[in-house]
């Protein structure tokens, strides 16, 4: 780097600074404070002469720059202007061509995942609908699945373990619910079975009881019907005589007289 001319002067001073400055300052004293503060004036002076000689030199960099930043910036615009074209036409080809990539990696993510997926989905499943499930992947040889084969040979193994043993259970359910089922049935058949068994009985019984109870109202208006008729053949009438006036009692046919029985 080019050393600044007008400093030159300037650094041939410090040697002689460096010479007055060589001493251990005493202020306490009235010589060693007068002595001290001159020296530091003088140096100030030198300070004051340097920071103005940054100040100008500064100045004209900082205007050159200005400007070889202008001119680089029109230069830029131009050959940016005649680039652009070029570069917008083959960034678009990368750019499609990025996302046509990014797409056949998802594609085949989502296979992965789907197949790593599958037993979660077919949790509540029957097993007919598990049973097609596990076909489905015992088919899958995974041949198409390029950088991603390893990890789709792994999902479609682990699901494949996990669907046979929950085929193998859920096809134990089934039979068992079915089991179940056929026990329910069963017994319904059995209790309304019983329950028609019940009916029968209660109306046999029923009716049992009303011809018990018919034949011994029957029994007892016959022991009355005598008890009537031997009264009135005591009281002079002959045996016919007594059972017709019974018998037209019976039938209600004599008004305002009634056996009770």
């Amino acid at each position: 780097m080019n050393e600044i001319i007008e400093y030159d002067e300037i650094s041939s001073k410090i040697d002689e600074v460096k010479e007055v400055c060589n001493f251990i300052p005493d202020a306490t004293t009235k010589e060693g404070y007068e002595k001290s503060k001159r020296v530091s004036l003088a140096v100030g002076k030198i300070l004051t002469t340097l920071e103005k000689s940054r100040r100008d030199k500064k100045a004209q960099y900082i205007d050159g720059g200005k400007r070889v930043d202008s001119q680089a910036k029109a230069i830029k615009l131009t050959l940016e202007s005649m680039q652009l074209p070029h570069k917008e036409a083959y960034k678009n080809i990368d750019d499609a061509k990025k996302r046509r990539e990014a797409e056949r990696k998802q594609c085949l993510e989502d296979r992965v995942e789907r197949m790593r997926d599958l037993p979660n989905a077919m949790r509540d499943m029957d097993s007919e609908s598990i049973k097609l499930a596990l076909e489905s992947l015992h088919a899958e040889e995974c041949l198409d699945f390029y950088e991603y084969t390893e990890h789709a040979l792994k999902a479609r193994n682990s699901s494949k373990k996990e669907l046979a043993s929950m085929f193998d259970n859920t096809l134990k359910r089934e039979a068992e619910t079915k089991e179940l089922e056929v026990l329910r049935a069963q017994q319904a058949a059995q209790d309304q079975k019983d329950r028609d068994a019940r009916i029968i009985a209660d109306a046999t019984a029923k009716e049992k009881a009303e011809a018990e109870q018919r034949a011994q109202n029957k029994a007892h208006q016959k022991a009355i019907n005598h008890e009537a008729m031997s009264d009135l053949i005591m009281h002079g009438m002959c045996e016919g005589e007594a059972k017709a006036l019974i018998k037209a009692i019976v039938n209600r046919e004599i008004k305002h007289i009634n056996i009770s029985y």
